[in-house]
């Protein structure tokens, strides 16, 4: 397991732990809902139900056939040992989104380009969001990739980070995490 699957692991592992002491029973829940609940974690990641939601996409993705996530190291910033606002929210947010498009575009789900595009564009707007109510909560980089989220030119900044750190042939245990047992 690489260094950043390593983190990243450990950011979900704290933040499931932080925002959930009782464990509750995953739902059963549909593609629509996932999608649904996706998102309502993008307009609203702030809002009161908004942990217990991620809680319950957590769990669903972690037991669902229908997704599969590849972590890839894409998200700048994000995971960091470095204390940056909302991380945690972000991070998971780009999962849920990847998963999502999967669940709404069943012929792309193994295009990593699209999936892992997908996965930032729900994260980037969640962050909007995220900003709007917390003034404080700006990530430069955020900043900039969100700009171009809005002017259509993200696709292209992010293609050859996205080609180099999810698309390797030869290398797929370096760069990937399946949350499928």
């Amino acid at each position: 397991m690489n260094t950043i699957t390593k983190l990243v692991c450990s950011v979900i592992g704290l933040w499931i732990l932080s925002c959930s002491p009782l464990k509750a029973q995953p739902l059963q829940l549909q593609a629509a809902d996932v999608i649904a609940m996706t998102q309502q974690l993008e307009q609203r990641p702030l809002a009161q139900e908004a942990d217990g939601l991620r809680q319950q996409l957590f769990d669903w993705t972690r037991e669902s056939d229908a997704v599969m996530i590849n972590v890839c190291d894409i998200l700048g910033p994000i995971p960091s040992r470095e204390h940056l606002p909302y991380a945690n929210e972000l991070l998971v947010q780009s999962f849920f989104g990847n998963a999502a498009f999967q669940l709404q575009h069943p012929n792309s789900k193994n295009d990593q380009f699209k999936t892992q595009l997908a996965g930032v564009s729900s994260m980037l707007r969640a962050y909007a969001n995220i900003i709007k109510q917390d003034k404080q909560a700006h990530i430069p980089e955020y900043d900039h990739w969100l700009q171009l989220l809005q002017s259509g030119k993200l696709a292209a900044e992010l293609r050859p980070e996205i080609a180099q750190k999810c698309m390797k042939q030869d290398d797929t245990q370096s760069n990937q995490f399946a949350f499928n047992d």
